[in-house]
């Protein structure tokens, strides 16, 4: 694909699902969120099937989650679903 097009095409679905993805952030389970306590992230995005609403990562995103709580219980993700405050889960 030409990269003129591929821009373009960019451009154009850039905005269109921008309220449908957000950043995912894996920390310790400390009390605050800081820096200290983060050390992976990654992305999702949110999908409509019209039966169920799901969160979509990658696969090796979610691997590398149940890998980690095996070593420490209190890891978690946490979702950035607005510009406020992650929430965690």
């Amino acid at each position: 694909m030409p990269s003129d097009l591929r821009t373009e095409l960019i451009n154009i679905v850039t905005p269109e699902l921008a309220p449908y993805r957000g950043p995912i952030l894996f920390d310790r389970g400390g009390t605050l969120l800081n820096d200290e306590n983060i050390f992976a992230n990654a992305g999702f995005s949110l999908v409509d099937t019209g039966k169920r609403k799901l969160l979509v990562t990658c696969a090796h995103v979610w691997s590398g989650l149940l890998e980690e709580r095996e070593k420490d219980e209190r890891v978690r993700m946490l979702l950035c679903l607005d510009f406020g405050a992650a929430s965690r889960f």
